[in-house]
């Protein structure tokens, strides 16, 4: 995902989203560790997206 992603891990941004429209997908990159994301999600446009660290759900289209 590009030199964002390592750069927010570093600093210890805790989630990181990416939405890519020309594939309709939301990427969830979760839990900074040594300088990147130790989880990483793909949830398409129209499933639920759980907001990490609510109790909220949402859906992208």
């Amino acid at each position: 995902m590009g030199p964002k992603r390592t750069d927010y891990a570093s600093i210890g941004i805790e989630n990181y989203w990416v939405v890519d429209g020309a594939r309709s997908v939301v990427h969830v990159f979760g839990e900074p560790v040594d300088g990147d994301y130790a989880q990483v999600h793909t949830v398409r446009f129209g499933e639920p997206l759980a907001v990490p660290g609510t109790n909220a759900t949402i859906i992208i289209d």
